[in-house]
């Protein structure tokens, strides 16, 4: 009969897996159009999100220097479009102000808000696992004695366990 029982990961090892996990999240890019078949669509698309954002994105103050990069970020694009969480909030703040009238306008920032909607449900998904993980992170640092602490800072915490190097596997493998 096999041995079944897997090595209990100590509170530092789980700490330094969480905390990975967490960067990488944090990390994340968001690729905006990957949804859009064509290159003709995606370009179609980015044309129609920079007009909405040149011609009806509402902003006070020192907003205005968000939408400029904003806008620069996308019109120098000459590929794909990487979005950044602070990119996508951004983003979705000012489409969320736009106010219009008549159904030109409508469609224009539908079609805007349209080719946004799959990275706003990942983000939302994101986010929503961000909060757990650091939610865990704080209640494993409260039962991490100081010593554990100051070795993880200076980055000598170890993470020798099977079960931990597999896990590392994984999330590599998945990049």
């Amino acid at each position: 009969m096999e041995n079944t029982e897997t090595k209990q990961l100590t509170k530092e090892e789980q700490f330094a897996q969480l905390f990975s996990i967490y960067q990488e999240r944090i990390n994340k890019k968001y690729e905006l159009f990957s949804n859009l078949k064509t290159d003709k669509e995606q370009q179609a698309s980015k044309n129609n999100f920079v007009n909405v954002l040149k011609n009806d994105a509402k902003w006070t103050g020192l907003e205005s220097l968000g939408l400029l990069e904003l806008i620069s970020r996308f019109e120098s694009a000459t590929d794909k479009i990487e979005l950044t969480i602070a990119d996508v909030q951004a983003l979705y703040y000012f489409l969320s102000k736009i106010e219009g009238v008549g159904i030109a306008s409508a469609k224009r920032i539908a079609s805007a808000m349209q080719s946004f909607r799959h990275i706003l449900d990942e983000f939302n998904s994101d986010t929503d696992a961000l909060k757990q993980i650091a939610s865990d992170l704080e209640k494993l640092e409260k039962e991490l004695t100081e010593e554990q602490k100051k070795k993880f800072i200076e980055g000598e915490a170890q993470t020798n366990s099977s079960e931990t190097q597999e896990t590392e596997k994984i999330i590599e493998m998945k990049n």
